[in-house]
């Protein structure tokens, strides 16, 4: 459950700060709610760096994964992220109760981001099992130097809970 969302915004004092290195030796940092579980997951010879986070209840994961952004990349502008968005979900569109993407934007003082949200079809009648998920959504956000992609699974309410995940990866910072 979210009963930290239900009862307001989070307060700084219900977070932990997690901080994490690239494969490019930069170091980032992420917020989020205490009591949620982290690890750090690295591939030889990727230049991938993926943070999982999972909620105590193990009902809501978070992936974030820090890709090095190629040179002159254009990730710029939201309608780039929307592009990479698309094509990146299409796959996922023939096992989704949703038959289209529909991308919404955000913004915070490090970067932009879009994403969507898909409902798996196999849960609508039952509930889903232990490590699946009804609900997922996708981020891409443009860091200076990075694509960001996210992959955001929940069994909760998908609302309050893309909210926290906004919210989650508007706190990546690096340094």
């Amino acid at each position: 459950m979210l009963p930290f969302l239900l009862a307001g915004p989070l307060s700084p004092s219900d977070l932990t700060k997690e901080s994490f290195q690239t494969a490019k030796g930069e170091n980032f940092s992420i917020e989020y709610p205490k009591g949620w579980k982290s690890q750090r997951q690295t591939t030889p010879d990727v230049p991938i760096v993926t943070l999982r986070l999972v909620n105590p209840e193990e009902s809501t994961l978070l992936m974030v994964s820090l890709i090095p952004a190629k040179p002159n990349a254009a990730l710029d502008r939201v309608e780039d992220l929307e592009k990479i968005l698309i094509n990146g979900t299409k796959p996922m569109l023939k096992n989704a109760v949703e038959k289209q993407v529909n991308s919404q934007s955000f913004r915070s003082d490090h970067c932009i981001g879009v994403y969507a949200t898909l409902t798996d079809a196999r849960f609508v009648e039952k509930p889903p099992g232990p490590g699946e998920y009804r609900y997922s959504a996708t981020f891409i956000l443009s860091y200076p130097g990075y694509l960001v992609t996210a992959t955001f699974l929940t069994q909760e309410d998908i609302a309050q809970s893309v909210d926290l995940a906004v919210l989650l990866l508007k706190t990546l910072r690096k340094g």
